[in-house]
């Protein structure tokens, strides 16, 4: 009697733990495509060339992810439940280091949902062939591009419009990015004077 319970013991343990999902391992990637995630009046606002902020850019093959003026780089991707993760981040937002957490929920290839609010994969306008990791002339000229933009809002605009700052500020953060790659804003006067590749 006492072998035959043991033996429906050992059974009913083995069964329980193959019941049991196993927790899939922890990384550093978000699982979703590189791209820009925007709710769907903005990605509209993106194809007419009217959006002033990405709200959240997924680059670096899912390593790095961008809110508006933050840069973060991913610390820990850990699976909550299916097509559910916890995120973990290390951010820099001008000088300020910081870390940030969110729950990420892909419901499909081209739709995400963070912290409840839905995103959609946006290829429209400025972001339909954005720049690709892999060309780094690209991402360069888009960043030009975007400079002049701001630049004009921002020298063109009102001293006492909210968005004359907004604008100047977008500006000086774009200026630091094009600096970064090695690139100088040079020329004999103001109105000559464009990016081009430091000396």
């Amino acid at each position: 009697m006492f072998k035959i319970t043991a033996n429906l013991n050992r059974w009913t343990l083995t069964i329980l733990m193959a019941a049991i999902p196993v927790a899939a391992t922890a990384s550093d990637r978000v699982p979703i495509d590189d791209g820009a995630y925007l709710d769907r009046k903005d990605c509209d606002l993106a194809e007419r060339g009217e959006l002033d902020l990405v709200s959240l850019t997924i680059g670096k093959a899912g390593r790095e992810v961008s809110f508006e003026e933050a840069g973060c780089l991913v610390a820990n991707v850990k699976p909550v439940r299916a097509n559910r993760y916890d995120i973990e981040l290390d951010c820099r937002e001008f000088e300020d280091v910081y870390q940030h957490r969110m729950f990420l929920d892909v419901i499909a290839k081209d739709h995400i949902r963070v912290d409840g609010d839905d995103r959609y994969l946006c290829k429209k306008g400025f972001l339909a062939d954005g720049p690709s990791s892999s060309d780094p002339a690209a991402s360069v000229n888009a960043l030009i591009e975007k400079w002049e933009g701001l630049n004009e809002n921002c020298r063109g605009g009102f001293g006492d419009d909210p968005n004359t700052m907004k604008a100047c500020d977008q500006r000086t953060e774009v200026d630091k990015q094009l600096e970064a790659l090695g690139y100088c804003y040079d020329g004999e006067t103001t109105a000559t004077s464009e990016w081009k590749k430091c000396k």
